[in-house]
């Protein structure tokens, strides 16, 4: 049985919405988060990258204010190469991620 245009349009507009909001995730942690380069001190700003992906996330229904719940890494091997947790730097353990979350602050 072949999906209808209609759920197939709906099933690419979720994995949209599903990068989206894993990238808002990602720039959101390292968003002000201060970074020592060459002995200068930058704070790391993402907020027009956030704002951006705020705007699309608006255009295809999603309210960006509505709070995210964390990407969880994906272990299955059946799910392909673009699977959050294939990358190794997702595999922070929580108390890495405290530590930078912390740093936020």
């Amino acid at each position: 049985m072949k999906p209808t245009s209609s759920l197939a349009e709906a099933l690419r507009e979720a994995k949209i919405v599903e990068a989206l909001s894993v990238a808002r995730f990602a720039l959101g942690t390292h968003d002000r988060l201060l970074h020592i380069r060459e002995g200068q001190q930058i704070e790391m700003d993402f907020r027009y990258e956030i704002h951006k992906i705020d705007e699309a996330l608006q255009l295809l229904g999603i309210d960006p204010a509505r709070p995210p719940s964390a990407p969880l890494p994906q272990h299955d091997d059946s799910v392909g190469g673009d699977s959050v947790g294939d990358d190794t730097r997702n595999s922070r353990s929580s108390s890495q991620s405290m530590t930078s979350q912390q740093r936020q602050r």
